[in-house]
């Protein structure tokens, strides 16, 4: 086959978005090139367009963006993670309308969901073995307000100081100690 060149000018005041740029269209070209289904080359394409059109984001942007990717990644690969149907389903909840439960319990502040293609996602470690959502839940989540799911999520899955460098996933039986470093960290002391 024969090769083809792809020229992008980029403007002196943009050099410093070069290589940041150039990982990006590696990045588009293998996940090209590992076979894809009509929708990821849509996302692809759409991703593209917007490297090119918004190539001027500072550098910054661009790495929180990618560290979101990553910690997103991590934490949808690394959970256990349940749809509002599932929680349903294994709690024995009314069939009619399964998603009922869960969406009433993330409305109230008893539980948490991350939306992650479209779809409302629960992790496991909030609810008992009843698939209720344990009450230290609702005081994390009130100790943490308005955080956005995905820092929640992330906060849940790390390491704390506060609780001794353990996560606070594993430290719900632990109440007291789990909602005074939720409080820390909503008061900007992170553990």
């Amino acid at each position: 086959k024969d090769a083809h060149v792809l020229a992008i000018e980029i403007k002196p005041e943009q050099r410093h978005l070069e290589g940041s740029l150039l990982r990006a269209i590696d990045l588009l070209a293998s996940m090209i090139s590992s076979g894809t289904t009509k929708r990821q080359e849509e996302r692809i394409r759409r991703l593209g367009e917007f490297l090119i059109e918004e190539v001027d984001l500072p550098p910054t942007a661009i790495m929180e963006a990618t560290m979101r990717a990553d910690t997103v990644r991590h934490l949808i690969e690394h959970g256990k993670w349940l749809t509002a149907a599932q929680i349903a389903q294994k709690g024995g909840y009314s069939k009619s309308n399964p998603a009922a439960p869960a969406n009433r319990w993330k409305k109230e502040g008893k539980a948490f969901a991350v939306n992650f293609k479209g779809q409302d996602l629960f992790v496991a470690y909030q609810f008992d073995a009843a698939m209720k959502p344990r009450p230290v839940i609702a005081e994390i989540l009130a100790a943490l307000k308005k955080t956005d799911p995905w820092k929640i999520a992330a906060w849940f899955a790390s390491a704390n100081g506060w609780l001794r460098g353990k996560r606070p996933q594993d430290c719900l039986d632990d109440a007291v100690a789990v909602v005074a470093a939720a409080k820390e960290k909503a008061a900007g002391f992170d553990g």
